[in-house]
């Protein structure tokens, strides 16, 4: 599911809290997982929304695509199932033509630096990430600093 909005206060909303009953589910057996950030089959992607307009990425026939897919599960977090990620994204661009896929596997800052020394032009990071926050000057807004782990 992917959002993108233009006035923020709709883009403010929390969307994740969406609540979809699954249409199984007794009127006094709903569960939590008819939340969308909690079902396992949607995924939520927000949009930063720019004044720019988007440019198409066409690429020519004599382009080839590089997509880094950088999987890293570090032994102190959550166990992720990596093998099936890095399988499902093989198996579903193995059809596209002009595309190269080079996954990198908990790697060290300096191979992922030295990873996209070379030209990228699509990174996929699938592991942990962490947001330390704090209240924003907005009521109601959150301010930090996000990173990867």
């Amino acid at each position: 599911m992917r959002l993108k909005f233009d006035a923020w206060q709709v883009a403010d909303l929390p969307w994740e809290l969406v609540y979809i009953a699954r249409p199984t589910a007794w009127a006094s057996g709903k569960g939590a997982d008819g939340f969308l950030a909690l079902d396992r089959r949607v995924s939520i992607v927000r949009y930063e929304y720019t004044d720019y307009p988007l440019i198409p990425f066409q690429p020519g026939d004599d382009v080839t695509i590089r997509q880094l897919v950088l999987l890293s599960s570090p032994k102190d977090r959550p166990i992720l199932d990596l093998k099936s990620e890095k399988t499902s994204i093989a198996d579903s661009l193995q059809s596209v033509t002009n595309l190269t896929l080079e996954f990198l596997e908990n790697p060290t800052v300096e191979a992922l630096q030295e990873a996209l020394e070379r030209p990228t032009h699509i990174l996929h990071f699938a592991g942990h990430a962490t947001f330390e926050r704090e209240l924003g000057e907005k009521h109601g807004s959150l301010e930090g600093i996000g990173s990867i782990v």
